[in-house]
């Protein structure tokens, strides 16, 4: 369908030779299909700000009208997201102890704490805890940190909060990394999802300008595309929530 895996215009719709083929002939390309026979399939769509699976009930012709509708958004999602996979991936590679640490951020699911051999009634005010885990990479060193609160605001201010404590509990600093013999900074390589009421939004691109003067170290941000966020962090929170348990 695509000339190239890894060549832009392909996914972008500006190739020559791609934008011309039709996506319907290639799925019908040596097979008899009945365009005009009712089939059913399935698809999540937002409903009342909630996703939910539909059914949906048509023609052939109809199920593949929607697939080449909805195909160029499909594909160029697909290649923002091995883009940001491979560049995050490179950046990990590239770490050491004298260059830069990357540290991948996210936010766990509460976890709801139980009291044991709590009374019938206990059931109704049960406590919240949130959950932020960090994974480190800084060369071949991995170390993974876990920050519990009660504050159940997962916001710009707690993620400030958070590289606070990362700032401080790093014994690495200073790091230098040296571009010239003028020219040595301190850096740190944030990783996360595209959360936008947590890292993804203009309160938290002020405080990355401000990083600098906050932490007395540069730092750059890279985000996942959307929906494809997991990482070692969610083993950390499920490692963490399996033990309290």
């Amino acid at each position: 369908m695509l000339c190239h895996d890894n060549m832009e215009d392909c996914f972008i719709g500006e190739c020559q030779q791609c934008s011309t083929k039709s996506l319907i002939n290639i799925l019908t390309a040596n097979i008899n299909v009945d365009m005009n026979e009712n089939c059913s399939w399935t698809t999540w769509k937002k409903l009342n700000n909630k996703f939910d699976l539909q059914q949906t009930t048509g023609s052939v012709e109809a199920l593949f009208a929607q697939i080449e509708a909805e195909w160029p958004s499909f594909i160029l999602h697909t290649f923002c997201n091995r883009r940001q996979r491979e560049y995050i991936a490179e950046i990990r590679t590239q770490s050491t102890k004298t260059t830069f640490i990357v540290a991948q951020m996210d936010f766990s699911m509460n976890y709801t704490l139980i009291r044991q051999r709590e009374v019938q009634q206990g059931f109704f005010s049960q406590h919240q805890v949130s959950l932020f885990t960090i994974h480190l990479t800084i060369g071949k060193e991995h170390r993974d940190i876990a920050i519990i609160s009660n504050s159940m605001e997962h916001n710009v201010a707690f993620v400030y909060c958070a590289q606070q404590i990362l700032v401080d509990y790093t014994p690495w600093f200073p790091v230098e990394f040296n571009y010239g013999p003028q020219h040595q900074i301190v850096l740190y390589f944030y990783s996360s999802d595209g959360c936008s009421s947590q890292f993804k939004n203009n309160a938290n691109m002020l405080n990355l300008v401000h990083h600098k003067n906050d932490f007395n170290l540069d730092a750059s941000w890279a985000f996942t595309a959307t929906g494809h966020g997991k990482g070692a962090g969610d083993g950390v929170g499920a490692v963490l929530k399996s033990t309290a348990r």
